[in-house]
């Protein structure tokens, strides 16, 4: 055979043998063919996983504690101010004055704020009191995610929303797919709303695997991105949880990054935090809480370790007693170091008082810290919650309503996130993550 057919030969078995494994690895991730192939981690098949409430520690309905009268109020406002499409929206950046729910077109990113809310206060798609909405708000979900664009990094077209200008311009994808994931414990394991979830799931994954920047972090274009990376390393952690395939390499390199928000010394870095370490702080406290969760477990279990330490060498050698080899320890162990250091500065009055006045992103510094401090429970939750409910019912609006004084100022996203940080104790175990 002459060289020059050798080659062609070759050449072309080679083409389809790489066209045979991208094709492979298409079909193991439902619509995940329609997001760049190339340019995300394919792991080794995953046996599926059939999460349902009880995993995650949710009571079951008639075994959930009454909400506070006026976070009822406030569900009843949410549900008002909901559009036709099924979708929630906070207005433009460039449009903060408007108030009114109806007169601002909706996002994916409200829309799950607030669709989280109801579902993590009693309702889900077949039954609680707002069962339509959550199921208006789903396919509204499925249905942007389903038809974004074969090679977008964002489920949506909008720009400069007010969470996107604020947060990073794909807070949409970081914020729907933790709706998602904690959608999937109510769903069961079988059904077509199941599998379009978790294809839905899957794509926004894919999404914010391929958006992640060098440092670790997502989208620097807002005004406090450090929120947006510790969204989105959320839904990754989240999505993780209930069994779907996620780069542990992304993840790993997103907990580096907040690691980093908080020096040895205590300092804080506030350079993607607009100077306000509230937002450092409390984005650095939930992603490091699930290692950090983990080693306390192990402090306790090895070493009877009651109370928070600042040792590192203590943790490391608690949790290598408990099977975890050296460099898994030592980075939890990290992990848990700078989550006690954040801990005790955000629960100060100093840190506490954010930018100056509450805005959304007050509102969502108290929800990373609740969801954090809800994980474990005990004395430092009831204290938070009891400071929480005083602050929230003081300042609500007439209309049962929260507003932001700067930035985020929409009133549905804030009273999502004042809801969302009021009941992070009802999925403490979806708040430990895997390794909890």
């Amino acid at each position: 055979m002459r060289k020059s057919s050798l080659f062609i030969l070759v050449f072309f078995l080679l083409f389809l043998s790489t066209l045979a494994v991208l094709v492979w690895a298409s079909n193991q991730y439902d619509g995940w063919s329609k997001v760049k192939v190339t340019s995300f981690f394919v792991p080794d098949p995953a046996a599926p996983v059939a999460f349902h409430s009880g995993d995650w520690g949710i009571p079951a309905a008639e075994e959930l504690p009454a909400l506070p009268e006026y976070l009822q109020h406030s569900l009843e406002y949410l549900a008002e101010a909901q559009a036709p499409d099924g979708g929630w929206g906070a207005g433009l950046h460039s449009r903060q004055n408007i108030s009114d729910p109806h007169a601002v077109a909706t996002d994916p990113a409200t829309t799950a704020l607030v669709a989280m809310a109801l579902l993590r206060t009693g309702s889900n798609l077949t039954a609680g009191p707002y069962r339509s909405n959550l199921g208006n708000a789903t396919e509204y979900l499925l249905s942007v995610t389903e038809n974004a664009d074969d090679q977008a990094l964002n489920i949506t077209e909008q720009r400069a929303t007010q969470p996107q200008s604020k947060l990073g311009e794909n807070v949409d994808v970081a914020l729907a797919a933790q709706y998602f994931a904690r959608l999937t414990p109510h769903l069961g394991d079988a059904g077509h709303i199941y599998q379009r979830v978790m294809s839905a799931l899957d794509r926004c994954v894919a999404m914010l695997e391929a958006a992640q920047l060098d440092d670790g972090s997502w989208s620097n274009r807002g005004w406090a991105p450090v929120l947006n990376s510790s969204m989105s390393n959320n839904a990754l952690e989240l999505a993780q949880r209930v069994g779907r395939p996620v780069n542990p390499e992304v993840l790993h390199r997103s907990r580096t990054y907040q690691r980093q928000n908080v020096y040895a010394d205590g300092g804080v870095r506030t350079k993607s935090a607009a100077g306000v370490p509230l937002y450092a702080l409390s984005s650095t406290q939930r992603a490091t809480a699930s290692a950090a969760n983990t080693t306390r477990q192990a402090l306790a279990n090895e070493m009877e370790q009651t109370q928070d330490t600042l040792s590192k060498a203590l943790a490391i050698e608690a949790l290598e007693k408990q099977g975890y080899d050296a460099d898994d320890a030592e980075t939890m162990a990290a992990d848990y170091v700078t989550n006690v250091a954040a801990a005790r500065q955000v629960l100060t009055d100093e840190v506490q008082v954010g930018f100056g006045n509450n805005g959304g992103e007050e509102f969502l510094s108290h929800m990373l810290t609740s969801e954090s401090l809800a994980a474990l429970g005990g004395e430092n939750w009831t204290n938070w919650y009891q400071r929480m409910n005083e602050l929230y019912s003081n300042i609500q609006n007439g209309n049962a309503s929260w507003s932001g004084h700067h930035c985020i100022t929409s009133p549905v996203f804030c009273t999502a996130a004042v809801v969302m940080a009021m009941t992070a104790d009802r999925e403490p175990r979806a708040l430990m993550a895997v390794n909890g």
